[in-house]
């Protein structure tokens, strides 16, 4: 009975040995999933520059409305195109005391912008003529500050 009590005995430990280098290869197991995943992810947003919606290109802007008067356009344009585009601010218009933060697509390309300001009018259905506020350099600094 001893040998067999005693070859028992050596299964046991040999079981207990393969758990226990088991158990040393699971965490190493999970730091190299970890690290795949991150590599992963990393070569994702390489491939799509557009993640989370933002282009390197693009250009944020807030403009603070310091005059008395509703803001119905911000109109830009380029230093040597003809027309005025009003798309990148939109079309809701802003309050006096207010301010808003859009962006113009691709307008790190351009930098320098012809801005001119439209305001709401009480007899009119829309607004003013576009009063130039000049030309800014919108990279430099994007802040758009429009006075009475």
């Amino acid at each position: 009975m001893l040998p067999l009590h005693g070859q028992a005995l050596g299964s046991i430990e040999q079981e207990r040995e393969m758990r226990s280098s088991e158990g040393h290869k699971m965490p190493l197991l999970l730091v190299a999933l970890a690290l795949a995943a991150t590599a992963a992810l990393g070569r994702a947003l390489e491939r799509d520059p557009h993640h989370a919606g933002v282009d390197a290109a693009d250009l944020k802007v807030t403009v603070t409305n310091k005059s008395r008067r509703r803001i119905e356009q911000i109109a830009l344009r380029e230093p040597d195109d003809i027309e005025l585009d009003s798309d990148a601010f939109g079309y809701d218009g802003l309050a006096p005391g207010r301010q808003r933060t859009f962006t113009i697509p691709g307008g790190t390309a351009v930098c320098t912008w012809e801005i001119s300001v439209l305001f709401a009018e009480k007899e009119e259905d829309c607004c003013s003529d576009p009063h130039p506020i000049g030309q800014q350099n919108l990279c430099d600094d994007p802040r758009i500050f429009v006075r009475d």
